[in-house]
């Protein structure tokens, strides 16, 4: 027998201890003091954006994006291609996805967004009026109701802008009446949707504001010769009056000569109010509608987070309510204890 058949059939050696792993080794082994381990490193977690973050994210991701909100503000001020307005911005809503922005599509002004937008604003008129109603009668409470009717106004907005999309989502009038479905979704995160609605109509408020102090005070610097004109004008009767009486009235016309035209300042007083109001209501009404871009926009987004398949004209499970009742209770009790996992 060689040396290769006594080293093949040499009995094996018996195994002691298995060789260490180097990869645990180096795992296990820390780099403190004495071996122990390390401690654990707090690892940033990345929050998303809210609803009204990535609803502006949508609005500007695209380039020239503000030529199409342009656009849409101008439409909105208009009568009848404001229901356009309000049907584009419905059917985007229901596209909406939190993966990645979606900017605002277009060529979609056409008559299905016509229809939709006509009906949007039947649904706007039947539950304003309920909530003008209802808002009035809180207001009679002084303080209390006032701050009651103020959220209450801004979940019904809220509550409005998910009826038209639950009406273009299923694509019939009648789903937006569907209350039980939109108060479903409310109530997954009723705070989160208060600020997607408030939020977006807190800056168009202060935007609105801001276009009144501005165009107020241009007015009142342009006219600033007319309002003298007039103050001395009719300063300058009433004491011609105080001192001759009727005889200044007889020779009116006398006086009329030497004091301002006080009636070209009336003129000029009016014409210019009356354009510096056609200014802000157009500028207002433009402001308003950009901001209900936005609010509905972020409630869009906001849906996406509690409940997408809702977008898509599906049904949410309603909340189940537990049963409190002595006989739920009683059969609680009486049911077997579930038997314990064997080790």
């Amino acid at each position: 027998m060689n040396s290769e058949d006594k080293q093949n059939n040499a009995a094996p050696q018996p195994v002691t201890g298995a060789e260490p792993n180097n990869a645990s080794t180096a795992t296990n082994r820390a780099p403190g003091a004495n071996g122990q381990p390390a401690p654990a490193q707090a690892v940033a977690v990345h929050r998303q954006p809210g609803p009204v973050a990535r609803a502006w994210t949508d609005i500007t991701s695209q380039e020239g994006w503000w030529k199409r909100v342009l656009l849409l503000m101008v439409m909105g001020i208009v009568p009848f291609l404001n229901f356009f307005v309000a049907g584009y911005l419905l059917k985007w809503a229901i596209e909406t996805s939190n993966k990645e922005p979606q900017g605002l599509p277009r060529h979609r002004f056409d008559s299905k967004s016509f229809v939709w937008g006509f009906f949007y604003m039947v649904i706007s008129c039947i539950f304003g009026v309920a909530i003008v109603v209802i808002c009035f009668y809180l207001n009679c409470f002084p303080l209390v109701g006032t701050i009651i009717a103020f959220f209450f106004s801004v979940f019904a907005s809220g509550f409005i802008y998910l009826a038209g999309m639950r009406m273009v989502a299923r694509d019939r009038f009648s789903a937006a009446f569907d209350l039980s479905q939109v108060l479903e979704i409310i109530k997954r995160d009723k705070w989160q949707l208060f600020l997607a609605v408030f939020l977006p109509g807190l800056a168009t408020v202060l935007l609105i504001l801001a276009v009144i102090v501005i165009v107020s005070t241009v007015f009142l610097a342009s006219n600033v010769g007319n309002l003298l004109n007039l103050f001395s004008g009719l300063s300058g009767l009433g004491s011609a009056y105080g001192s001759y009486g009727s005889s200044a009235l007889n020779n009116y016309g006398h006086y009329y000569s030497s004091q301002p035209d006080v009636v070209g300042s009336v003129v000029g007083i009016l014409a210019g109010g009356g354009l510096a109001a056609i200014v802000g209501i157009i500028m207002s009404g433009a402001i308003a509608t950009f901001g209900q871009i936005w609010a509905v926009r972020s409630v869009a987004q906001w849906v996406c987070d509690v409940a997408p398949e809702w977008l898509k004209g599906k049904d949410v499970p309603y909340t189940e309510k537990p049963q409190s009742t002595p006989g739920a209770k009683r059969a609680q009790n009486q049911q077997p204890p579930a038997p314990s996992a064997q080790k």
